[in-house]
């Protein structure tokens, strides 16, 4: 809560809180992958949703520099 965050990288499906309700409690600044293996919508803050069958490292490096290179 205290320290700036440059990126959040989350599953959609956590106990006590899930990812849209995450989403909701950031500061609309902050870009966020969500990544799930549910059938859902991507939430509409996610700056993007890989789902687990497109979770392969080069799939989430590119996923994450696109995120960097959209927020810079």
């Amino acid at each position: 809560a205290h320290d700036p965050v440059d990126l959040v990288l989350a599953d959609m499906r956590m106990p006590g809180m899930d990812g849209s309700a995450l989403l909701a409690r950031l500061p609309a600044a902050v870009p966020a992958i969500i990544i799930t293996g549910a059938d859902v919508l991507p939430p509409p803050r996610a700056a993007a949703m890989l789902r687990k069958d497109e979770l392969t490292r080069d799939r989430l490096e590119f996923t994450l520099r696109g995120v960097i290179r959209d927020a810079s």
